[in-house]
């Protein structure tokens, strides 16, 4: 068995399923789901992408940060995964190729990132321990900019995101 590091993007291939396994005497939440990564470049003479093929992972991710990607990943969403890569040979038993010896490639995920390829809108909701008007508390705070508003003392006339657009800019 081989393994490495290995990061990159690539699309959900089926809904994820979320399982609760015996790790140490306890119930450890995992995530497993497929993805697809392709291996597609731009050439460099035509413009064009072309498919350089790729290949299918399955993908175990983790902990408290899986119960919580459950809630968000679905298949088509495109994600930026980290971590461990390794692959087994086993003996299909199964259909045409049964007999045969396959591979299969799993990713032990340390990190998994929504890609912002096709997302429409984001949702945020409220951070524990913030109250509601606190900058951070929620995805409405993000648009109104008072609520990024320099204290009183601080010297500021204007909110910091207009601060820090001015010093951005120039």
């Amino acid at each position: 068995m081989s393994r490495n590091f290995y990061a990159s993007e690539g699309n959900i291939g089926r809904d994820p399923v979320l399982k609760y396994v015996p790790v140490k005497g306890e119930q450890k939440p995992v995530l497993e789901f497929d993805v697809r990564f392709q291996y597609d470049r731009v050439n460099t003479q035509t413009g064009e992408f072309e498919d350089r093929g790729g290949f299918w992972a399955r993908v175990s991710y983790w902990g408290k940060r899986a119960e919580h990607a459950n809630k968000i990943l679905k298949s088509g969403v495109r994600v930026y995964v980290e971590g461990e890569l390794s692959q087994e040979e086993f003996v299909a038993s199964k259909g045409d190729r049964a007999g045969e010896v396959l591979t299969a490639t799993n990713l032990n995920a340390s990190f998994v990132g929504l890609s912002l390829l096709g997302i429409e809108s984001v949702t945020f909701s409220q951070r524990k321990n913030r109250q509601p008007g606190t900058p951070g508390a929620t995805g409405a705070d993000h648009d109104d900019p008072a609520a990024y508003a320099a204290p009183e003392d601080s010297g500021y006339d204007q909110t910091q995101a207009d601060y820090y657009a001015q010093q951005s800019n120039g």
